[in-house]
């Protein structure tokens, strides 16, 4: 008897021998729910696995209220995936958004979307301050752990920083740890460039080493090939020479026979 929207969220079942998510939802529009969520996995595959896209496409055709999709989105192609396949009203972004709120831009856009170095440290700057206006200094550094972490995931040296930020027992040391990190970052990413451009070259000095040992080998085979047309010439001038030897001796006139 709510006046107001009611939405529920479920799993696919409580197992595989338990496959009940057509037939809750069944009941939730009867009752009167006004969209149904459905995660795609068992409560006891919890995040292991993959999505089950089929069960959330069986739910969205056997009942008229909004389905929304969840589970394993994380990029455009995930949301265009779960769009297309399950013919769903709309999409739930759950783990896919940690340290990547950039995820929303990238679904609405349809273009993967990667922020710059300086993006990325201002939003986890912000994320912290935020955090800040709704803890105290102490629950915040705890809380912010785990997001910054999400953050990092993929910077080069970023082990590393989780294991300051770990460690870090006050907030305003984490900040510390964290306003240093875009320089730290930059030179990284240097070193990588500078890495990759060496690999690159010594690729490209072996692939030109070895096209020398090709053209040397190349260069041994035309020489013999050129010794062998050379000795050749040189035998078919010989035989003309003979030739013309004998020719000139059978026409001489001490040669001639009389009668």
């Amino acid at each position: 008897n709510s006046k107001k929207p009611v939405t529920v969220k479920i799993r696919k079942g409580w197992d595989n021998d338990h496959i009940v998510a057509v037939e809750v939802a069944k009941i939730a529009e009867k009752c009167g729910v006004s969209a149904i969520t459905v995660h795609g996995r068992t409560r006891d595959e919890y995040y292991s696995g993959t999505v089950d896209l089929d069960i959330i496409k069986k739910v969205k055709e056997s009942v008229k209220i909004p389905v929304i999709g969840n589970g394993d989105i994380v990029d455009e192609e995930s949301a265009k995936r779960m769009f297309e396949y399950t013919g769903c009203d709309g999409i739930m972004v759950a783990r896919g958004a940690q340290g990547n709120p950039w995820v929303f831009k990238s679904i609405l856009e349809e273009n993967d979307y990667i922020p710059s170095l300086e993006e990325l440290f201002n939003v986890i700057y912000k994320h912290i301050e935020y955090q800040l206006e709704i803890d105290d200094k102490k629950q915040a550094n705890l809380k912010l752990r785990k997001h910054i972490a999400w953050y990092l995931k993929g910077l080069n040296g970023s082990s590393k920083i989780r294991d300051e930020v770990n460690k870090s027992e006050d907030i305003e040391e984490t900040k510390k740890i964290m306003e240093i990190q875009p320089k730290i970052q930059k030179v990284y990413n240097e070193v990588d460039t500078y890495a990759k451009s060496y690999k690159y070259l010594e690729k490209e000095n072996e692939n030109i080493q070895k096209e020398v040992k090709y053209l040397k080998i190349k260069n041994q085979k035309l020489e013999q090939e050129n010794n062998n047309l050379v000795s050749y010439i040189k035998a078919i001038l010989k035989a003309i020479k003979n030739f013309f030897r004998v020719f000139a001796t059978a026409s001489s006139p001490s040669s001639l026979v009389w009668p």
